[in-house]
């Protein structure tokens, strides 16, 4: 899994029958803001990684979200494949992520140090650490 939102209570709540270890996986630790279903109040979200879960948890997310928004099981696919899925913020306690390339620079040139990169040098002062 390459990057994760960890479920809260009440998220567990919610979605703990589908990810009972209440790690959810989503496509970026980054939320935004959405509207979900007909309400027209925007909320932060994740979207779910929908990739990175096996074909039977697809399944109960599906089976989860068509109960709770009361539509088929067909629309749900579909909106899916549209938009993706969307967890709500609110049901998390933060994410996390093994990628952190989209969080380094890219201004560097090819033969610019990194000054990211722990030398030799900087070990000494960082004794504490």
């Amino acid at each position: 899994m390459t990057s994760w939102a960890y479920l809260n209570d009440e998220g567990k709540k919610l979605w703990g029958s589908v990810f009972p270890d209440g790690v959810v996986p989503v496509r970026s630790i980054i939320s935004f803001k959405a509207q979900l279903g007909s309400d027209r109040h925007e909320e932060e979200v994740y979207i779910l990684a929908e990739r990175e879960i096996t074909p039977e948890k697809f399944e109960n997310v599906v089976d989860l979200v068509a109960k709770r928004a009361g539509g088929t099981k067909v629309e749900v696919i579909e909106q899916i494949r549209t938009a993706g899925l969307a967890i709500r913020a609110c049901l998390t306690s933060g994410a996390g992520t093994d990628n952190i390339g989209p969080f380094l620079p890219d201004d560097l040139d090819e033969d610019e140090e990194d000054p990211y990169l722990d030398d030799e040098e900087d070990d000494e002062e960082d004794e504490f650490w």
